[in-house]
């Protein structure tokens, strides 16, 4: 059976309905003759509000107490989701916490428990991987960092050779240009694992720098897809070929976005720069 490595963002997961959606996008892919791995994120604002008490409780917290209380948000998604999953007849392998299987090195270097994954897997398991989060050589949690689940899943793509990486999101898809700035532009159904990687550094909320690197450095190809449309989403792998010397970014420091705009169209890239202006925005052109 091909494996599946899909990832399932914090945006998706609002109740238990959300949740049962969830289920639904992986039972429909477990029936397709695949093996799945889902990786979750924390509810959509649980992280925040965990960080808040933190500072609240100590406003210094940093370290293994701060990263135990961060990693709570996720564990709570996948044992949620894992619960429902039995409850529609499917066997899962909840895999969190000191069982998350995912190892981090003094440098942060990352490293999967190979094995262990694929013996649950050939028993015919669904596995459930609370994102974010690794264990160090003393078994303490750490966290991986604003978007980690991102991170999380393409490790585990690497390592355990998976033929698809799918990362869900609310938009299932990489926008040259946000349609809060300018609307009914055209979607990019193809980005090159250097693009991907600017654009991310540079804050475009594709998917986690750290993963994108990551991704780059392995080639691991993976898909920016939607879980609620049948649209074709974003590819990203090492073709280079989808990267145009025609284009260029344009980060909007104070939104933390980037975007692409087409060079040769001066009508679209004079009215981002006119809507940046109104909103006080700094743009850079790089």
């Amino acid at each position: 059976m091909a494996l599946v490595v899909q990832k399932y963002g914090g945006s998706l997961i609002s109740d238990i309905n959300s949740l049962h959606k969830i289920a639904d996008s992986i039972i429909a892919c477990k029936n397709a003759a695949n093996s799945v791995i889902a990786v979750v994120s924390a509810k959509v604002g649980m992280t925040d509000s965990l960080m808040q008490m933190a500072k609240a409780a100590n406003p210094n917290a940093s370290g293994k107490n701060l990263d135990i209380l961060l990693s709570v948000g996720e564990q709570c998604s996948s044992a949620l989701l894992g619960l429902i999953l039995e409850s529609r007849g499917v066997r899962v392998d909840v895999k969190t916490g000191a069982r998350v299987g995912i190892y981090s090195d003094c440098n942060g270097a990352l490293s999967v428990d190979v094995a262990a994954f694929n013996d649950s897997l050939s028993s015919g398991n669904v596995i459930v991987v609370s994102g974010f989060q690794a264990l160090t050589s003393d078994s303490h949690v750490v966290t991986l960092g604003r978007g980690g689940s991102d991170l999380t899943a393409v490790v585990l793509a690497h390592n355990l050779n998976a033929c698809k990486c799918e990362i869900y999101k609310d938009i299932g898809c990489v926008l040259r240009i946000s349609p809060k700035i300018l609307p009914n532009e055209n979607k990019i159904k193809k980005l090159s694992h250097r693009d991907a990687f600017l654009m991310a550094s540079l804050g475009a909320k594709i998917i986690q720098a750290r993963a994108a690197d990551f991704a780059y450095s392995k080639s691991v190809p993976f898909k920016i897809v939607s879980i609620d449309s049948e649209s074709e989403g974003t590819m990203i792998d090492g073709d280079e070929s989808a990267f145009s010397c025609d284009t260029f970014w344009v980060a909007l420091s104070r939104f933390e976005n980037v975007y692409e705009v087409d060079r040769a169209n001066k009508a679209v890239v004079l009215s981002a720069v006119k809507s940046l202006k109104k909103r006080k925005c700094r743009a850079d052109f790089v």
